[in-house]
């Protein structure tokens, strides 16, 4: 079984997965074996979230003595979404990382980045409603997260060229065991910059939803950690919200220098605030013997590895700046007015499923005539206090059916079907946008070739026109009078 991953999936699809994937394990490069046994863990500690899916890790059913971090790589986090039957982009998962390399190739993948989110989203172009497309569809999905780029074993006493990590990037650190899900955060996994890194440096940290393996109780336990080192205003509404960084970590000045650390205290400290440890589904805590290097100097004995931050052209000559791969093209951002006239409509093809984020929009306004789109599109999202909806746009629509994202004279628009993509975590879920949903909002737009230029600059205080003459009442201003534009 060395090397192997087994695909498997939790809750109602499991049986089909099973099914479709198992059964042509071989061709695929899946296997069926699992870990050796466990033992069940109390029931509130089973991994967070509803994934589809796992891919299974090597692990000892969570009950190893000697707790390895057998791995750390980094790559780019994503969304992941397939196709529906009927074209539409079916989520798949919410937080998987990939290879920096992999770009849009017309097949199989598509990349893309919604400026307004700050998500970047894979869609995958295979059906996932038909068991040999969703087999597909896991295959290309596998790949695209084999490939991470490798961090190198290392600490703050190596000598010579420390391994670059881009300063945007997601760190996975891969165990060889099961871990409890509640021991995973940021104190437990720590991140430290600066030069020397002797300061906290805030990131999500989060068990990975689809890498690990099941207990001996049936529930799903992950083997992997993400650190997400860049943090969207999405971000900032989710599980693990932290303050909103998109740039990252500081940049490194010297490929000699390591200025990132991570450490994983093995011993807990309440004199520091450390009154937890990360461990597998026995407890048990990283191991201090032939698990790398150790601060055996520090009394929570941390498991620790050096690295440094991408830098800038010109001071070590980093591609990209130091960041992850970026062949995307810059953004510009537009903002107008929306009424959501009447409340949201949740769409649940199972009456008693209250978890469903997709949302028909009966009616909506957009008041002005200059910045209202001609028609909507994927991109465009609708946002409220916390809370953003994004626009379903499925490809291969009619005529006809493109007519329901077409605003009438009015400004009005008809059973518009949006998808949430946060929502305050203050709610019990999503279905209370039913009842709180029927509220002035904001069309966040994306700069498209005809679109009026004055709705994409933002002057505070609004001017006399706003919203349907934005630049009505501004000068041209200069340079000796600031009282203008």
């Amino acid at each position: 079984m060395a090397g192997q991953s087994q695909v498997l999936a939790r809750g109602p699809l499991r049986s089909l997965l099973l099914t479709g994937l198992l059964a042509s394990a071989a061709g695929l490069g899946f296997s069926a074996c699992s870990g050796t046994e466990g033992v069940a863990p109390s029931s509130n500690d089973s991994a967070p979230g509803a994934a589809q899916f796992f891919f299974g890790d090597l692990n000892e059913g969570g009950t190893a003595s000697d707790v390895l971090l057998s791995q750390l790589t980094f790559g780019r986090l994503v969304a992941v979404d397939g196709l529906t039957s009927s074209g539409a982009r079916q989520s798949m998962a919410t937080d998987f990382v990939i290879d920096q390399s992999l770009v849009t190739d017309n097949l199989d993948y598509e990349l893309t980045l919604n400026g307004i989110t700050g998500q970047e989203t894979l869609l995958i172009r295979r059906n996932v409603d038909d068991a040999d497309g969703r087999a597909q569809f896991l295959n290309l999905l596998k790949q695209a997260g084999e490939t991470l780029d490798p961090i190198q074993v290392q600490d703050l006493s190596t000598t010579g060229t420390f391994s670059m990590l881009p300063r945007n990037a997601a760190l996975v650190l891969r165990f060889d065991d099961l871990l409890l899900p509640s021991t995973i955060s940021d104190d437990t996994v720590q991140i430290l910059q600066g030069d020397p890194p002797t300061s906290s440096f805030e990131a999500r940290t989060f068990p990975s939803a689809h890498y690990g393996g099941l207990g001996s109780d049936g529930n799903f336990y992950p083997s992997r950690v993400i650190v997400d080192l860049t943090s969207s205003l999405v971000e900032q509404q989710g599980d693990n919200p932290v303050n909103a960084n998109g740039v990252g970590l500081i940049a490194s000045f010297s490929a000699s220098r390591a200025n990132v650390q991570i450490r994983i205290p093995t011993v807990v400290n309440p004199t520091i605030g450390l009154t937890q440890v990360l461990t597998n589904l026995t407890n048990q805590e990283l191991s201090t013997m032939n698990n790398g290097p150790v601060d055996f100097d520090a009394t929570s004995r941390p498991v620790i590895r050096a690295m440094r931050s991408g830098g800038q052209v010109g001071v070590v000559d980093d591609l990209f700046n130091g960041f992850l791969r970026d062949t995307l093209a810059p953004q510009v951002l537009g903002a107008t007015p929306l009424f959501v006239d009447v409340s949201p409509v949740q769409v649940r093809e199972d009456p008693a499923d209250t978890g469903s984020l997709r949302f028909i929009l009966p009616e909506v306004t957009i008041p002005s005539v200059l910045c209202g789109r001609e028609e909507l599109t994927g991109e465009d999202v609708i946002s409220q206090a916390g809370l953003f909806a994004q626009v379903i746009k499925p490809e291969g629509l009619s005529p006809s059916e493109l007519l329901a994202y077409v605003p009438n004279g009015a400004g009005q628009v008809f059973n518009l079907p949006v998808e949430l993509v946060v929502f305050p975590r203050a709610w019990d879920g999503p279905s209370e946008w039913e009842q709180l949903g029927a509220i002035g909002s904001s069309l966040e737009t994306i700069f498209q070739a005809g679109d009026s230029l004055e709705c994409f600059v933002q002057i505070l205080p609004r001017p006399e026109g706003f919203p349907d003459a934005p630049t009505i009442g501004v000068s041209a201003g200069s340079a000796t009078n600031p009282t203008t534009f």
